[in-house]
């Protein structure tokens, strides 16, 4: 059903690619939230990234890849709003950003977590999200980001290595 919408799509049907899109839109929503820190900005990202996608639709060489080829196009709205919207998130915005992301463990390791997150360089953070939010796997991060796989496993080992060290760092200064 999803190859054949992608071909409607493609071919002009838009009630065929509003489907592709219902269907992928929390996915892209959780990455660009993840990325951009910002309930506005992820919001722009995955909007600029539904007009790009539609208009491009002809550049989608092998169907059966649109979901990575979307999250490409994703990723890149995310690095140009980065770019262009360099700004100070405020805690205000990282709790409620945490609101949407309920999780097992107490708001206050989750906030450090983001926080270290944050603090990533931009490489090293886009890994992570792809690979722990969204639970892709290290060969679908190397097609979707267009690197070699070892790579994806350096930039995944070097950064839980510096996120453990200043998780570490904050538990010792809240301790002692």
């Amino acid at each position: 059903m999803i190859i054949l919408d992608i071909d409607l799509a493609i071919n002009g049907d838009k009630e065929a690619y509003q489907r592709l899109i219902e269907q992928n839109k929390r996915y892209l929503y959780n990455i660009s939230i993840a990325i951009l820190n910002n309930v506005d900005d992820a919001g722009d990202a995955l909007s600029e990234t539904i007009i790009k996608a539609y208009q491009k639709l002809d550049t989608l060489r092998n169907p059966e890849y649109f979901r990575t080829w979307l999250t490409r196009i994703l990723i890149n709205e995310c690095k140009k709003l980065l770019k262009t919207r360099r700004k100070v998130v405020s805690i205000e915005e990282m709790k409620e950003n945490l609101k949407e992301k309920e999780d097992a463990l107490q708001k206050e390791t989750i906030l450090d977590l983001r926080k270290a997150i944050c603090s990533l360089e931009p490489k090293m953070k886009t890994v992570i999200v792809l690979h722990y939010y969204n639970e892709l796997k290290l060969e679908e991060i190397a097609e979707i980001l267009e690197i070699p796989v070892g790579t994806v496993k350096s930039r995944l080992y070097h950064a839980k290595k510096y996120l453990y060290e200043i998780l570490e760092k904050g538990r010792r200064e809240n301790n002692g």
